[in-house]
């Protein structure tokens, strides 16, 4: 003879796939402990005999389900039985339910839930065998204990009524948060009825048969507590304290994936997007009533799951969770190169890549680009500090970051926040350690984007302002002198064979390395004893070096130069291009032009013998 220990599960749902259930021939099943097969039956609003005469009238009992779960039967041709060994509610056994006898002679295990009680969270009653049933009722909120129900059989609808309002009276405190409530409204929480599913304004009281239920009033979250970019809506119980069962959104339950009913709770913070109050929130906040608060996100299953963050991470939460179900990104300008997106792996949304396009020397730039996803308008990161934006309102295409070389904190001090069609604004740190940004004083740069034709020296005097108020010492480009100028490469060289200065050139486009129609990137040779440029369209820095007025031998001859040189200095002001000139002693100077005229990135070289 073998024998099978049975234990049934009473949590599971009559939902297929759902916790190891299945549908078979019409019927939902599961595996018990032993391997067999226990069946499930579910009944919503069961119809129950009115009263205990012999009289087959049945009525429904509202706002309550019971479920069935069968053991097999024995076979006792092959000496096969099956006894009932255990009831457990997710895994954990249930205590007192055997005081009636032993759970073995019980072949079918029937339990009763709110209907509104959509994971089964909280069983109320169960009855033990088929018929005949033994009815046990919860015994606390806390524990997995039970105790004998008066019913008796024949249980009758007044009968079950009767023991449920005494539990719907022991656990007045358990709610269900309308998540669609919105601020100003009430709504009496307790699963035993529909009222949570439309608050009101006026629910001044919440009893049923003497019970007083608890009411819950909804109010915005106000006094800067909120980040920007977010709003918080409190949901606070009557009666100081509640436990919940669960939350409601739309017109569906969200569970939590592991039950917190055990939990007194002083009130729950529900976090939303701007502008997106009809969504999901983005984050709980559960108030304990010991003081102590819980955040709790959204998981992959569509259940609360708890968060590893605490409160003082709020904004750090709620920016995460906005990046991950609404793609909106805290840019981090702290990123140089490659893809990044959320701080995880497998979000790579935002593209960097270096700016080179009127960029100062003793400077870099950095642009971020959003694919498939959008900027934060309010907050950016670097170097794991949180930055604000002020007066920012609509879409962000793009972010150009600037950094003073120098600078041992590689902090960004000017920011270009691009708005897509020829819109943007400029934005500078306001104060050294400080995390906020101004767009105010910087008149020379709001009409213009980074690209703009003689931008550079404007964008070079609000990083100097900048740098000199944070006690920045940068390297910065010289200044071009009419009367001598000294000679310059891009490569750093500051002579050339023969004594022959050469050209040092800025491009006008982000990372071009080749300056010529041809594509060569180099400047044609000078005459003989002369030097040619050695760096461009060469390395990454195409920026000019400080002039050395020592390496040409002298002072040019200022009667030859004069001149045409201040022909050149009108035209590197002009809006055609950007252009750097040197003069050597040997052959009374040379001049050298070279010009970046957008869009067809044209150069040209004016040689001109003096």
């Amino acid at each position: 003879m073998v024998t099978w220990n049975v234990h049934v599960d009473i949590s599971k749902d009559t939902i297929k796939g759902k916790n190891g259930v299945y549908k078979s021939w019409g019927t939902y099943k599961y595996k018990g402990s032993c391997g067999c097969t226990i069946t499930l039956r579910k009944e919503v609003e069961p119809s129950v005999k009115a009263d205990a005469d012999r009289n087959e009238e049945k009525e429904k009992l509202e706002n309550y389900k019971f479920y069935y779960h069968t053991i097999p039967e024995n076979w006792e041709g092959w000496s096969i039985y099956y006894q009932l060994k255990r009831v457990e509610h997710n895994g954990v056994a249930q205590t007192g339910l055997d005081g009636m006898g032993s759970l073995s002679t019980y072949r079918e295990v029937c339990v009763i839930y709110w209907l509104n009680d959509y994971a089964n969270i909280f069983p109320l009653m169960i009855g033990l065998g088929a018929g005949h049933v033994t009815h046990y009722k919860r015994k606390n909120g806390t524990t997995n204990e039970w105790e004998k129900a008066s019913i008796a059989h024949p249980a009758t609808l007044s009968e079950y009524q009767r023991v449920l309002s005494e539990l719907n009276t022991k656990f007045n405190d358990v709610v269900i948060v309308n998540l669609n409530a919105d601020k100003d409204k009430k709504y009496c929480g307790h699963p035993s009825f529909n009222c949570f599913k439309s608050p009101t304004e006026s629910s001044s009281s919440c009893s049923h048969n003497g019970t007083t239920f608890v009411i819950v009033t909804v109010s915005e979250i106000t006094g800067g507590t909120v980040p920007n970019g977010f709003k918080g809506f409190k949901h606070s119980p009557s009666g100081n304290k509640m436990r919940l069962l669960g939350t409601y959104h739309g017109n569906s339950m969200i569970s939590f994936k592991e039950s917190v009913i055990s939990t007194e709770y002083d009130y729950v913070n529900a976090y939303y997007t701007s502008g997106s109050r009809g969504d999901k929130p983005l984050l709980l906040e559960l108030q304990e009533h010991q003081g102590t608060s819980k955040l709790y996100t959204l998981g992959n299953k569509g259940e609360w799951v708890p968060s590893n963050l605490s409160k003082n991470d709020l904004t750090k939460v709620l920016d995460q969770e906005n990046c991950l179900r609404n793609n909106i990104v805290v840019a981090d300008l702290s990123n140089k190169r490659g893809r990044y997106c959320c701080g995880m792996s497998r979000h790579r949304k935002i593209q960097v890549e270096q700016h080179r396009n009127n960029v100062p020397a003793g400077y870099t730039s950095y642009l971020h680009l959003p694919n498939g996803a959008s900027f934060n308008i309010h907050r950016f990161k670097s170097v794991d500090h949180t930055h604000t934006f002020t007066n920012f309102y609509g879409q962000i295409t793009g972010i150009y970051a600037y950094f003073c070389n120098k600078d041992g904190k590689h902090r960004p001090i000017l920011l270009y926040v691009n708005k897509g069609s020829g819109n943007g604004k400029w934005f500078k740190r306001t104060s050294e350690g400080g995390n906020n940004w101004t767009d105010q004083e910087l008149s020379s740069l709001k009409t213009h984007t980074p690209s703009f034709p003689n931008i550079k020296q404007h964008i070079e005097e609000e990083l100097k302002k900048v740098c000199k108020e944070f006690g920045i010492v940068c390297e910065h480009s010289p200044l071009t002198s009419p009367s001598g100028a000294g000679s310059g490469s891009s490569s750093g060289s500051g002579s050339s064979a023969g004594g022959l200065g050469s050209a040092s050139v800025s491009p006008q486009q982000a990372g071009a390395g080749n300056t010529s129609d041809s594509g060569s990137g180099s400047v044609p040779a000078a005459k003989p004893g002369g030097g040619a440029d050695e760096g461009l369209g060469g390395g990454d820095n195409l920026e000019p070096k400080e002039d050395n007025p020592e390496s040409i031998g002298g002072p040019p001859k200022e009667h030859n130069a004069g001149g045409f040189i201040q022909k050149a200095l009108t035209f590197i002001t002009s809006k055609d291009g950007i252009i750097t000139a040197s003069v050597t002693s040997g052959m009374c100077g040379l001049i050298a032009v070279v010009a970046w005229k957008l869009p067809n990135i044209m150069s040209f070289l004016i040689t001109k013998a003096l």
